[in-house]
């Protein structure tokens, strides 16, 4: 199968790219909350990226009936990186934003995040998401200033790097020309990570932002799902903050001392606990074998996160304390 575009030629002013595989069951509750949107001048890409179900079949059903201006891009099965990246490459908007296909927005996602970077002429904004995609539906139209927060680059890094609220890579929206600028792509064949990774390295062009303390994206979480799925793959998300901690030397940024004192070692502690978690016990001691995990598990004791402190003094004292602690954590 080649990839396969049908071309409008209208100059929207935002872009939504949705990357889906089998998605059938999914992807029309996903663009219903497009149809929903306040704000009505965007595009959306839909990249099927080589899918084995009707998701052929149910994107043009939808696209007959739908208000909405959908580019629908087919192509061989190539991971949710190259397809994004597709869909970077078919953007008209001079804004991005994405969804995954089995995620919603609320009404006011794309309105109330270009509005507030156009008002207050900063490089981002971000919202936040919640896990109860029922609320994102029924939540609230209008919010009052004090729910936006203007920020610093420093700012901006320390939040995402922090994570405070629950924020991630959908929920922010990113200006074309920063990412066109610096050569900015999701990385091939990364399985994990490589969302925060393209973040990280567009954040860190950005000399300022904004946060918007609502919840305008619906995530949806499938725990069991997740646990099945959890292999040796998810040390991709090591490599992925390590060519973030590169990029960040290579460009001189100054955040790049606050990221390698912090970030990987903190990465270190996620992948033991999903392991962990996961009851993955193979998985959690080859780490032990193959990191210096004891040495970032230390750095960790200086967390800003409490829990995060006292699981990795757990660690310290013993893994295997670490191990059981981390089922009720």
């Amino acid at each position: 199968m080649k990839n396969r575009s049908i071309l409008y030629n209208i100059k929207p002013t935002v872009s939504v790219i949705i990357p889906c595989y089998n998605a059938t069951h999914t992807i029309v509750n996903t663009l219903n909350s497009l149809e929903r949107q306040k704000y009505k001048d965007f595009e959306v890409i839909v990249i099927n990226d080589g899918s084995a179900d009707n998701l052929d079949k149910t994107i043009k059903e939808y696209r007959f009936y739908s208000s909405l201006t959908i580019n629908y891009i087919e192509q061989n099965n190539s991971g949710v990186s190259v397809a994004r990246n597709t869909g970077l490459d078919n953007a008209k908007g001079e804004y991005i934003v994405f969804l995954d296909s089995d995620d919603i927005y609320h009404c006011n996602f794309i309105a109330a995040l270009y509005q507030t970077l156009k008002y207050l002429n900063v490089d981002t904004v971000y919202c936040l998401f919640s896990r109860d995609i029922r609320k994102i539906s029924i939540e609230e139209d209008s919010f009052p200033a004090s729910c936006v927060e203007r920020l610093t680059a420093n700012e901006l890094m320390c939040n995402f790097m922090y994570k405070p609220m629950p924020m991630g890579f959908w929920t922010f929206i990113y200006k074309r020309s920063i990412i066109e600028n610096n050569s900015i792509r999701f990385t091939p064949n990364a399985k994990y990570g490589e969302d925060l990774e393209f973040t990280w390295k567009y954040l860190s062009h950005c000399d300022n932002g904004a946060a918007i303390k609502k919840h305008l994206y619906g995530y949806y979480d499938n725990p069991k799902s997740a646990i099945n799925t959890v292999n040796w793959g998810k040390t991709d998300l090591l490599a992925s903050i390590a060519r973030v901690e590169n990029y960040l030397r290579e460009t001189n940024n100054p955040f790049y001392e606050t990221y390698k004192n912090y970030m990987y070692s903190r990465t270190i502690w996620a992948v033991l606990k999903t392991f962990a978690q996961a009851q993955k016990k193979e998985l959690f001691y080859r780490l032990i074998d193959e990191y210096d995990t004891r040495k970032h598990m230390q750095a960790m004791l200086k967390a800003p996160n409490v829990l995060i402190q006292l699981s990795s003094a757990l660690y310290c004292i013993n893994p295997i304390l670490f191990y059981w602690a981390a089922q009720i954590f």
